[in-house]
């Protein structure tokens, strides 16, 4: 369990950097809005700090935004939970009000991190499939 725990403090430490937040955000009950910045050992995807991102460890959701989103924002992740707000009918809402400021959501990526430590089974059945089967 020690390594999984290892392996958690280094990626809070690190979605901290890129959220603008504590490491232990992403470990409350509650979602949490910050401002987007670009902080220093972030992870460079632009030169220009984000307008919208968020993530969840499952429990809750971290969102960082421009300041301009906020008021929407602030009301709108006391009303959905966690990972709730990775669901179509959350992102089709939080869409809508960024392209009132000329932003779409583009991408989103689907990670997932097992809570405990697994072996996974290593003898399992390979099956090829050809044309219709």
């Amino acid at each position: 369990m020690t390594a999984y725990r290892d392996y958690l403090r280094k990626l809070t430490e690190l979605l901290a950097i890129d959220y603008n937040c504590a490491p232990d955000s992403f470990l409350q009950n509650e979602n949490i809005l910050t401002v987007s910045a670009l902080n220093e050992g972030k992870r460079m995807y632009s030169s220009e700090k984000p307008f919208f991102g968020m993530v969840t460890l499952g429990n809750n959701t971290v969102v960082t935004a421009d300041e301009s989103v906020h008021e929407f924002l602030s009301g709108y992740i006391k009303t959905v939970q966690g990972h709730w707000m990775f669901e179509f009918s959350s992102l089709a809402k939080i869409n809508e009000e960024l392209n009132k400021h000329g932003y779409a959501l583009t991408q989103t990526h689907h990670m997932f991190l097992p809570k405990i430590e697994t072996e996974p089974s290593r003898n399992y059945p390979v099956k090829w499939f050809y044309d219709r089967e």
